[in-house]
C-alpha cells in the first residue's frame, strides 16, 4: 500500500497529525505502516467477533458426534444380539433338517421293506389261486 492509497484516511487523521509528519517520505512509510496495522486490527476484530459463533457451532458438532457414536454403539449391540439369535435359530433349523433327513431315510427303508413284503404277499396270493 502506498501513502496515496490511504490519502483519504490520512487527511481524515491529519487533524491528529502534524502536516509535516506525513510530508516526508519516511514519515509517509511510517504512516502507511500504521494504517496497515489499523486495517489489520479491524480485520482481526471482525474475526474475533466470529469466534463465539464458531465455538457454539463446534460444541453443537461435538454434541452431535457424541450422539452419533452412542447411536452407532446401540446399533452394533442390536446387530450382535440379532446375530446371536439368528445363529441359535440356524442351529435349531440344522438339527431339525438332520432329524427330517434321518426320518426320510428310515421311511425310505421302511417303504422298501413293505414293498418287498407286499410283493411277496402278492406272489403268495397269485400262487394260492
Amino acid at each position: 500500500m502506498t501513502c496515496q492509497g490511504f490519502g483519504l484516511l490520512r487527511f481524515g487523521l491529519s487533524r491528529f497529525c502534524c502536516r509535516s509528519f506525513v510530508s516526508r517520505a519516511s514519515d509517509c512509510r511510517d504512516f502507511d505502516r500504521i494504517l496497515i496495522r489499523v486495517q489489520e486490527n479491524a480485520e482481526l476484530k471482525d474475526k474475533n467477533g466470529e469466534i463465539p459463533d464458531l465455538k457454539r457451532k463446534f460444541a453443537e458438532i461435538e454434541s452431535e458426534k457424541v450422539e452419533l457414536k452412542t447411536r452407532i454403539a446401540e446399533l452394533l449391540r442390536q446387530a450382535v444380539e440379532e446375530s446371536k439369535r439368528r445363529n441359535v435359530e440356524n442351529a435349531e433349523f440344522k438339527a431339525r433338517i438332520e432329524e427330517l433327513e434321518e426320518n426320510k431315510a428310515d421311511s425310505s427303508t421302511e417303504n422298501v421293506r413293505r414293498d418287498v413284503e407286499f410283493a411277496e404277499l402278492k406272489t403268495e396270493v397269485v400262487e394260492n389261486k
